[in-house]
């Protein structure tokens, strides 16, 4: 036999518990006062109904406070809510207020809704299937609907629109969406559902919500306003001897648009020391301070070397120290030799005339020096080594920077170098952009003042003999092969 049990009726989602009986105390006839909950304490509960009083009720011991089917804290009551107050007359004719059906206030996450139309679709349906349709006339006849039945209810499963005809049915026959089943262990099913209507699912009929306003599109800019802007991208060592900028993309200006419409070149410089001619290098005869900039310092040059340093040169610090103002970052740090003489000139041992602040930076929130990196003082000692530079440019198609699922990459090969740092400028019809550096200085473990290209190969050389301990050790065999080393480890 089918069992029915009524639905609340109302604006508000939720389920209404049938009332308790309640004898004792409280006599006289027992009425609901609808309205906004204006006021609670522990004596008294305020309740503002439509008509635009304010209605007093007692609270006692026995008021009790419930959501749904399951009772609840009076302190989870939201003041401003809507509630519907069952209340009596006391003895001394003061009304008590006995159940008090609360709503609370829940958000549900619309997780797989783009858009705000979507969204206000699932919500006018959502809450007509808690309201059971768009009318009185629907609300009424609205049912929860609980049966047992046989195994041939095997293929329902929660989700599954239903129908049932049967005399307690308003109407005699109805549709119902299968809540929940449950297999007993004499094979018969406990069926749970709620009633469903055509109207739930029109959203041209019946009440709802006002249209939401779109989103406006973003408007897509066909044709350049400028130059284009900042570029961003991930440096790394795709291949020995090889250098790429991966995963670029170009920052949009103040108004949005990144101008890359007519992008159509890239141009890489990358500054680099070749580790086959480590031989030029100078070392500071005093120590330099972080501050003083120009700074004057005496540098003695390699002896063993025929190479020189001249006016304009880039150079890199060598120095593994920690930095005393950033403990995690190490002392590497690039400057440019800008006397003494003419741009050009050779500068040989003595004082070297070092600028570590770029021309034209006026950034003052930290002390900069060239190609992004910090400002540092360095001891005596410290040896510093010249920076070539080679430039690559690129030229690239139209939707270089816009094809869907191929991030834009160059690359660059340049074998046995310590790339220290990466400036890259992207131009259009407009000229070329800001051209941004990437400082390559490794801070952590292991130590290096750039990214070590190397040339890639290995030799295995076995020497014969009785085992001993020697600072040096004679290579039976020579290997005619330019390039840098970078593990030497053996095995006994």
């Amino acid at each position: 036999m089918p069992v029915w049990a009524d639905r609340a009726v109302g604006t508000t989602i939720g389920v209404r518990r049938p009332r308790p009986h309640h004898t004792g105390a409280v006599t006289g006839v027992t009425i609901n006062i609808d309205g906004l909950l204006k006021g609670l304490s522990k004596k008294e509960i305020l309740v503002a109904t439509d008509e635009g009083h304010t209605t007093s009720l007692r609270r006692t011991s026995k008021t009790k406070f419930f959501h749904g089917n399951k009772d609840v804290k009076a302190d989870e009551a939201a003041l401003e809510g809507n509630v519907s107050v069952e209340a009596a007359e006391n003895k001394d004719s003061k009304l008590t207020a006995v159940v008090v059906p609360m709503y609370l206030k829940s958000s549900v996450n619309l997780c797989g809704a783009s858009t705000k139309s979507q969204a206000a679709r699932i919500i006018s349906t959502r809450l007509r299937e808690e309201l059971g349709g768009t009318g009185a006339a629907e609300w009424k006849a609205a049912r929860q609907i609980g049966f047992k039945t046989t195994a041939l209810a095997l293929n329902t499963e929660p989700g599954m629109v239903c129908s049932m005809t049967h005399e307690d049915m308003p109407g005699g026959s109805g549709e119902f969406r299968v809540v929940s089943w449950k297999l007993n262990k004499d094979f018969s099913i406990d069926v749970q559902g709620r009633t469903t209507t055509d109207s739930m699912y029109d959203l041209v009929a019946g009440p709802k919500p006002a249209d939401v306003e779109l989103t406006p599109v973003p408007e897509e800019i066909l044709y350049d306003t400028g130059v284009p802007g900042i570029i961003l991208g991930t440096p790394k060592l795709s291949d020995y001897g090889t250098f790429v900028l991966d995963e670029m993309e170009v920052q949009p200006d103040a108004a949005g648009n990144m101008n890359i419409v007519s992008a159509h070149e890239i141009t890489m410089m990358l500054f680099y020391v070749d580790e086959l001619a480590t031989d030029l290098w100078d070392s500071l005869d005093a120590a330099i301070d972080r501050d003083t900039d120009p700074a004057t310092v005496a540098c003695t040059m390699n002896p063993g070397t025929s190479k020189v340093f001249r006016v304009g040169d880039y150079i890199v610090f060598n120095d593994e120290a920690k930095s005393p103002d950033v403990g995690h970052r190490r002392c590497y740090k690039c400057a440019q030799i800008i006397g003494p003489g003419a741009e050009g000139d050779v500068v040989p041992s003595g004082n070297f005339q070092f600028q570590r602040k770029v021309a034209g930076d006026t950034r003052v929130d930290w002390p900069w020096a060239s190609f992004e990196t910090l400002r540092t003082s360095h001891s005596a000692g410290i040896r510093f080594f010249k920076l070539d530079s080679k430039t690559f440019t690129y030229s690239v198609k139209k939707g270089f920077f816009r094809t869907p699922g191929l991030p834009a990459r160059i690359e660059a090969k340049l074998p046995t170098a310590c790339v220290v740092a990466a400036v890259v400028g992207v131009a259009n019809n407009f000229g070329y952009g800001t051209f941004v550096t990437f400082p390559l200085s490794h801070h952590s473990e292991p130590y290096m003042p750039g990214d070590r290209t190397c040339n890639g190969g290995a030799y295995t050389f076995q020497i014969p003999g009785a085992l001993a301990v020697a600072d040096t050790v004679v290579i039976p065999m020579r290997v005619q092969d330019s390039a840098s080393i970078r593990c030497i480890y053996a095995y006994v």
